[in-house]
């Protein structure tokens, strides 16, 4: 099984927060078509370090540039639509630092919109 986001395993790809320009995000789109298409299943795994510490204080390492949630939306429509999602996992939650529950409350947002994505799938 390939992995987009993990590196630990050998062949599968990386892509770090810091290589993703939220200015073409049209252009990533295609990068994550082209792993879909040449992938059998997906492992999605995604780490809440990634985002903006505005959207995600609760971190051990809040991002100061992360990403916007925004941005990800249409990526997890579209792994969901490829038909290959095997396994979901959010990771690097840490509620000791969340404020308002902020952290807690987008992974759990996110989780949201995967499994509405597999409920309403036309």
């Amino acid at each position: 099984m390939n992995s987009f986001f993990d590196h630990y395993t050998p062949g599968t790809k990386t892509h770090w927060k810091g290589h993703i320009d939220t200015k073409s995000d049209r252009r990533w789109y295609q990068k994550v078509q082209t792993f879909m298409d040449q992938s059998q299943l997906i492992y999605l795994s995604i780490d809440l370090d990634a985002f903006d510490g505005a959207f995600a204080p609760g971190v051990s390492t809040p991002a100061a540039t992360g990403l916007s949630p925004a941005l990800l939306i249409p990526f997890l429509k579209a792994i969901v639509q490829s038909e290959k999602l095997a396994l979901v996992d959010i990771r690097e939650l840490n509620p000791q630092y969340d404020q308002d529950n902020r952290t807690a409350k987008l992974g759990a947002n996110l989780l949201f919109r995967i499994v509405d994505a597999i409920m309403n799938k036309s």
